[in-house]
């Protein structure tokens, strides 16, 4: 099924996977794609060596010790 755009027709399919992406980032450790409400942003009083402020890192990195 088709949707009607301002630039013309695109699939329903091509408009999921971009929302899915916006709302996605990947994991500075693991390399996946996961959800935004799963990752977190390093922060300066984290005290974490190997990674740098705002860097995102999923949760199973957190909790794995990647």
């Amino acid at each position: 099924m088709l949707r009607l755009r301002a630039s013309g027709w695109t699939m329903k399919h091509v408009t999921a996977a971009s929302i899915a992406q916006a709302k996605s980032v990947v994991c500075n450790c693991c390399g996946h794609r996961v959800l935004g409400r799963f990752a977190s942003e390093v922060e300066e009083n984290d005290g974490l060596l190997s990674w740098h402020p705002g860097q995102r890192i999923c949760v199973d990195c957190v909790k794995g010790g990647c």
